[in-house]
């Protein structure tokens, strides 16, 4: 009579005889063929949720060199995104700053990732009484993000935000994690633009999504102003976490002289532009960019930026295409047209282009007053997806429309509506943490 070891042996064999004669599955592909499956994974989102199908799976995606090469085939994915809250527009602690999902990640409960840990509620207090701030007055900005951090400048009211020009305190912080760190501001000069970018180079390889709250810079575009204020010299300082402020090389100096003001136009492939309306005596009209990479100002003239054109963000806004491509959309009169070139190759081409006074016809709430002579349309928002236009008023806009930019529909679009200032995208962070099993498959053993 066999033994019960003997029997143990024999059931053993047979089950890895039948595993050997039965049709082959997921777990018998060799890893470089599984990675090369795992990097076809439609998001981040999706990876995520494939690394905890089994050990194996969570052991090829937690390496770096995969984590890498899935970055460049895929976008960042986009959780969702801040803006101002026109309902609870005076919270102290967010500014009145909420979080919208993206329709794609209406899933992320299943992985924890439920809506509410992207409140803001965790933020310090932005008047504390080493400030001398007044309480009620103070509240937190949020004038950027990238990744999964956030930046916001602290202010006073939001009916001063305008005509305040002195560069304040800052704060960089992680929803997710609900960490900040606090940023002592540069004295002298007057800011014009606050961004955040990615952190140091750490050697890791993951692609360009090396920022965190540890690891991240921060610009800060300043004038440079003359005694007598005859003119004003753009300059750039940037954070470094962990280091502080510094100051890049050097550039030439550019002159802003006879521009009455810089308003912000847009950022795409690694440089931020301000549309400038200049004095009626000036001749020729320009745009000031800045390349995130050298810190270096230039003057550079897109369509409809030429002689004798007054420049403002109201008509004029830069913005990313796809791949390497950059985008101008540009208002004259009602005509809405959206140019395109791709990365320094070129001139740039007309992509398309409507008349918003015909296009919006019949639209629920139009007027006939909207957008006539003294009324002409006006750019409200733009990104990448769409513009928001609206008649020029001197008061708030009074009624606002969505133009897709790939068709140049419009429509009335109250999702888009509701966040008709400026909004945030938030990316998860990357690479994702993960537990990653390093043990190698034992013969005979399957890991789950």
């Amino acid at each position: 009579m066999a033994t019960e070891g003997q029997r143990r042996r024999k059931n053993k064999t047979k089950a890895k005889a039948k595993r050997a004669s039965g049709p082959a599955g997921m777990n018998d592909l060799p890893d470089h063929v599984l990675e090369l499956v795992l990097l076809r994974v439609g998001s981040s989102f999706d990876l995520i949720h494939a690394a905890f199908t089994c050990k194996p799976w969570r052991r090829i995606i937690a390496e770096p060199r995969f984590l890498s090469r899935f970055r460049s085939l895929h976008a960042p994915h986009v959780a969702g995104h801040y803006y101002h809250d026109v309902v609870d527009p005076c919270n102290r602690n967010t500014g009145g700053h909420v979080f919208l999902p993206a329709p794609s990640s209406s899933r992320d409960a299943l992985i924890g990732l439920d809506p509410c840990r992207f409140s803001l509620d965790f933020l310090p207090d932005p008047a504390p009484a080493e400030y001398g701030g007044s309480t009620n007055s103070s509240y937190w900005e949020l004038v950027d993000s990238r990744g999964g951090l956030l930046l916001f400048h602290r202010c006073e009211t939001r009916s001063e935000l305008d005509s305040r020009c002195y560069l304040d305190d800052l704060l960089v912080c992680e929803p997710l994690t609900r960490r900040c760190q606090g940023i002592l501001a540069p004295t002298g000069g007057k800011f014009f633009g606050l961004f955040l970018l990615d952190g140091e180079s750490t050697g890791g390889g993951h692609g360009r999504s090396s920022i965190g709250i540890s690891n991240f810079r921060v610009v800060a575009s300043l004038y440079d102003c003359a005694d007598d204020y005859s003119r004003d010299v753009p300059s750039a300082l940037v954070f470094h976490s962990g280091t502080g402020w510094r100051e890049p090389e050097k550039s030439a100096d550019i002159e802003l002289l006879g521009y009455l003001e810089l308003s912000f136009a847009g950022r795409a492939n690694g440089s931020f532009y301000w549309a400038m309306e200049k004095e009626p005596e000036e001749e020729d009209g320009a745009v000031l960019a800045l390349d995130e990479a050298t810190m270096n100002y230039s003057l550079v003239t897109f369509p409809g930026t030429g002689l004798e054109t007054a420049t403002d963000a109201s008509t004029f806004r830069v913005v990313q295409g796809e791949g390497a491509a950059s985008r101008v959309v540009r208002l004259t009169g009602n005509e809405l047209t959206v140019f395109a070139r791709h990365q320094g190759l070129g001139d740039w081409v007309p992509e398309r282009r409507v008349d918003i006074s015909e296009a919006t016809l019949g639209l629920p709430g139009r007027e006939e007053w909207h957008f006539q002579e003294l009324t002409a349309a006006m750019i409200v928002a733009a990104n990448a997806r769409f513009v928001l236009v609206a008649p020029k008023r001197e008061e708030e806009p009074c009624w606002i429309v969505s133009v897709e930019l790939d068709t140049m529909q419009v429509e009335r679009a109250d999702e888009r509506i509701r966040c008709a200032g400026d909004v945030y995208p938030y990316e998860l962070p990357w690479p994702p943490a993960l537990q990653a099993c390093t043990a190698h498959r034992r013969p005979g053993r399957r890991h789950r």
